[in-house]
């Protein structure tokens, strides 16, 4: 186990140092650093370890986060490289990414509502019902970060997948629409 963990650490520490080097202004090393990206992408691990620095803002510069973030949107855009990721990894990258939307910065945000579209739209909203309801509880949720974040994944699901999500679940997207108006009529001050 303490061996597993500390392989763990190591890749997260490498993929750090990757997104780090990424951002020197050297072209070569930026060059090499995307070469390296592009043999990583297809690896559970890396997205795995995308997810966590993107999710874990304490610990990490924001323009880090957000590229994390972009770049494993980007990774699971690829079907090939969403199908074949083991189920558990799968969730397990959502259920990390959706622990950001109340971050405190609009960007990382944007960022989750961005990912959160991207894999929807390959799983065509299936097994999303859940994830819609949380959504529109969390546009009541005291913290603004947390209603902000609410709205821009819908935002992002809406434009993304609105006709899969109405296909698959009408009388949901029903409610969330008029939950939109009702908030779009009377803003909550802020």
């Amino acid at each position: 186990m303490n061996s597993a963990r500390g392989a763990a650490k190591k890749a997260l520490q490498e993929v750090l140092d990757l997104l780090k080097a990424s951002q020197k202004p050297d072209s070569s090393v930026q060059r090499n650093v995307y070469q390296k990206f592009e043999e990583l992408r297809t690896h559970s691990e890396f997205n795995q370890c995308l997810a966590y620095i993107f999710a874990n803002g304490s610990r990490v510069d924001n323009n880090t986060r957000r590229q994390a973030g972009l770049i494993l949107r980007g990774n699971l855009a690829d079907s090939k490289v969403y199908i074949n990721m083991p189920a558990n990894v799968r969730s397990q990258v959502k259920e990390t990414i959706l622990r950001s939307i109340g971050d405190s910065q609009k960007q990382i945000r944007k960022t989750v509502g961005s990912i959160l579209a991207t894999i929807a739209a390959l799983e065509e909203c299936d097994g999303w019902q859940s994830l819609l309801m949380m959504l529109v509880q969390n546009l009541d949720n005291p913290n603004s970060n947390v209603q902000d974040g609410a709205m821009l994944v819908l935002e992002a699901l809406l434009e993304d997948c609105r006709a899969d999500l109405e296909k698959r679940y009408p009388k949901d997207m029903q409610r969330i629409i008029a939950k939109l108006v009702t908030m779009v009529v009377s803003p909550v001050e802020e």
